[in-house]
């Protein structure tokens, strides 16, 4: 049945019932037990939280690399450059937090992945741009150029950090829209009074 074809009350009584099953995870998510030994992100709000940590962490990555450019816009002030790096630091350990949240849902396998993708890229990168930084402070390096041809060998590991992320999120949502679509299609039990 199509849902223009339904009365009102059969239509707000489905909207409810999904409501209740994509944002409360069940009655488990609503009681709290998404803390609870066992509940590993199966439920609608263990893939709500990967989807969100998905995207948050590719959000931080962006920061990364918009800290690593304002390093080397401004790499004639050592304050400028000292004050970006400490911006730049912060935004490592947003991302590593972010793996980390990616890495809770134990369910998944391609969350895993992704958690290792994004952990092992992240340390590269970092390295690659602290070597940059250290020869920023002791003159060595002076110009934007020479400070972005420095990082030039580990450019690709920002990148695929960030399409590991919001891969990982796409795929969760496009899995959320089937199960959503899914349990819309079938009519659920009368709720009863009694």
């Amino acid at each position: 049945m199509k849902l223009g074809d339904m009365k009102i009350g059969v239509r707000l009584e489905q909207g409810s019932v999904q409501y209740w099953r994509c944002n409360c995870g069940g009655h488990r998510g609503l009681l709290g037990s998404e803390g609870s030994p066992g509940n590993d992100g199966q439920n609608a709000d263990g893939g709500r939280r990967l989807r969100r940590a998905c995207g948050t962490g590719a959000a931080n990555v962006l920061g990364l690399r918009r800290f690593e450019k304002d390093m080397f816009i401004n790499v004639g002030s050592k304050e400028s450059v000292e004050k970006y790096y400490a911006e730049w630091k912060e935004e490592v350990e947003s991302v590593r937090k972010r793996a980390a949240d990616i890495e809770k849902v134990k369910s998944l396998k391609d969350a895993q992945e992704t958690a290792s993708v994004i952990k092992t890229n992240l340390e590269v990168y970092a390295a690659g741009v602290q070597k940059v930084v250290e020869k920023i402070k002791s003159g060595e390096i002076t110009t934007t150029e020479q400070a972005n041809a420095g990082v030039a060998d580990v450019k690709d590991e920002s990148h695929k950090m960030e399409a590991a992320a919001r891969t990982a999120r796409a795929r969760h949502t496009r899995r959320c829209m089937k199960r959503k679509r899914a349990s819309t299609s079938t009519r659920p039990a009368p709720l009863r009074s009694s």
